[in-house]
């Protein structure tokens, strides 16, 4: 049950405004009680502190041989001194008061000031700081000093008011001695430490008042979730903030591809890097994290990850067309081969494939395109039972394509001419990708060709030597009849790549050099590409690798 005095008081604190209810008084460090000869003048500290920050007053009741020096005001703390200077006619013990006031709150301190005859025994003066401000989970060490004027032995120096967890540690002689502490993140607040000396039967003390502030967080800055492909490089910045002078130590957890650079220690605040190189065969996602410790304190920052597995090469095919080109047909298909076994053609996704010039595509018919036993790559017959082996039989792809589509998609380029620089492109089940290049010669071409047909059955005789380019490549071919000559390299897409010749050529052999640049002289990527040759007899093409 309360007593009645408290139900008082609690009535009375709850028609408070909630700000007076609960504000703060200011706080007077103790002031010991100071002994002295007449003739000798003294500083004693005097400390004010208010934990609301609010602005501070001192004012002081003292002998009249005794000042209150400036400062008198300050916002959130004053830290000033009382000047002793007593004559002769001020001997005995006098008391003194020095008063704060802030925000309508007020704390006292009282004392006694005892004055001897000149040329008495001095008690011994002890010297610390008047004011100290530390941070929690930061060490704080300082010295307290005590000296006796009539170099009297002093027989001890102690503290009073020590904070859980620190220590005042006095030398042989007791003349100073060393204060240490490393506040705990629990203890932030305001301290009064007050440090005596002895000799004989005289004792004189001084006073620290400690402030401890909160801890600065120890925090990691976030580290967002990271993407990049198997064989590829990235790093990772990392940036650590503590208490300023705490020290900070990283750990980490990373995937073996993964690696915390140097520094991993620092002091107040700490960046450093991660480095990720993940190789083939590590796609997938992957869980780091990064510690930091100090200070007392703990943090971690998690992420993520992920290996996307690397672009592979497509895998290399060759198309020929089946049957004769006839614009009056409602579709033409494709045979399609693997090159040396590059793939399974019954790994081919049907679905996906497509017919791709010049960077645009459509798609093959559904029902029309195919996987089946091909008896001979020069016999049109499909094969229904393959299990002879006499029939020579392998599995291709017939891919097949409406006209109306094609014929959109090389738009007011020539027909078939055109398809030599056009590449029928799909998918594996495998998650790998094909591209089969159409060949330049095209069974069965009809009139529809043009006096192009005719013309070709001349024949340039072309050839590329070496193929694969090292580091050049030489096409020679042959001339029938003189006349303007076009020779131009194109990649897979249709896309033109340099023209090496455009100039008017005699009868007889010609040669073209190609180094693997582009029309910009920057080197080409590794790949297939195409020489085209125009000339009054004919065209031709010829297919030229690029190895690196």
């Amino acid at each position: 049950m309360k007593s009645p005095l408290a139900v008082v008081i609690l009535g009375t604190l709850l028609l408070l405004p909630f700000s007076a209810a609960y504000a703060q008084a200011p706080s007077l460090s103790p002031i010991s009680d100071t002994s002295m000869n007449a003739g000798d003048t003294l500083a004693v500290n005097v400390v004010a502190v208010d934990a609301n920050g609010d602005a501070i007053t001192v004012t002081s009741s003292l002998p009249a041989f005794a000042t209150l020096d400036p400062p008198t005001t300050g916002t959130g703390s004053v830290v000033t001194t009382l000047t002793l200077a007593p004559t002769a006619g001020d001997v005995g013990t006098f008391p003194g008061s020095v008063y704060a006031a802030a925000g309508g709150e007020s704390d006292t301190t009282t004392f006694q000031i005892t004055v001897a005859a000149a040329g008495s025994n001095h008690a011994p003066a002890v010297t610390a700081p008047a004011l100290l401000t530390a941070t929690e989970a930061i060490a704080l060490a300082f010295t307290v000093a005590a000296v006796d004027a009539d170099a009297d032995v002093i027989t001890s120096l102690s503290a009073l008011g020590l904070p859980t967890g620190a220590t005042f540690t006095p030398n042989g002689t007791y003349t100073s001695g060393t204060f240490s502490w490393t506040p705990s993140l629990t203890q932030a607040g305001d301290y009064d430490v007050v440090f005596t000396a002895v000799s004989g039967l005289s004792e004189g003390g001084a006073t620290t008042h400690i402030r401890v502030e909160n801890a600065v967080e120890l925090s990691i800055a976030e580290l967002g979730d990271v993407t990049l492909l198997e064989g590829t490089t990235l790093t990772v910045s990392v940036n650590v903030t503590g208490p300023a002078g705490g020290s900070i130590d990283l750990t980490s957890s990373l995937p073996a591809f993964a690696t915390l650079n140097a520094p991993t220690t620092g002091t107040g605040t700490l960046a450093t890097t991660i480095t990720l190189a993940p190789p083939i065969g590590s796609a997938g996602s992957h869980s780091a994290s990064i510690t930091a410790t100090g200070s007392g304190q703990t943090d971690t920052e998690g992420f993520t990850i992920t290996v996307s597995p690397a672009a592979q090469a497509a895998l290399e095919a060759k198309a020929s067309l089946i049957g004769n080109f006839n614009t009056h047909r409602k579709f033409i298909c494709f045979r399609v081969q693997p090159v040396n076994g590059s793939f399974e053609v019954r790994n081919i996704s049907l679905s996906d494939i497509t017919l791709e010039f010049r960077g645009s595509a459509i798609t093959a018919l559904t029902g029309k395109t195919h996987v089946s036993l091909d008896c001979d790559e020069d016999d049109e017959a499909e094969c229904d039972d393959c299990e002879n082996d006499s029939l020579n039989c392998e599995p291709q792809l017939h891919a097949c394509f409406s006209m109306p589509a094609i014929q959109g998609l090389f738009d007011d380029a020539s027909v078939p001419d055109s398809l030599v620089n056009a590449t029928v492109n799909g998918t594996l089940t495998t998650g790998e990708t094909f591209v089969a290049t159409i060949g330049p010669k095209f069974p069965g071409n009809n009139a529809n060709q043009g006096n192009k047909g005719e013309q070709g059955k001349k024949g340039l005789n072309a050839r590329v030597r070496p193929n694969p380019v090292n580091p050049t490549a030489e096409l020679t071919f042959r001339l029938t009849q003189p006349g303007r000559i076009h020779v131009r390299v194109f990649d897979l897409q249709g896309r033109l790549v340099k023209t090496l010749l455009d100039e008017n050529r005699p009868v007889g052999d010609q040669s073209v050099t190609w180094n693997g640049s582009n029309s910009r002289n920057g080197s080409v990527p590794s790949g297939v590409y195409y020489f085209r040759i125009q000339t009054p007899q004919g065209e031709e093409v010829q297919r030229v690798t690029v190895l690196k």
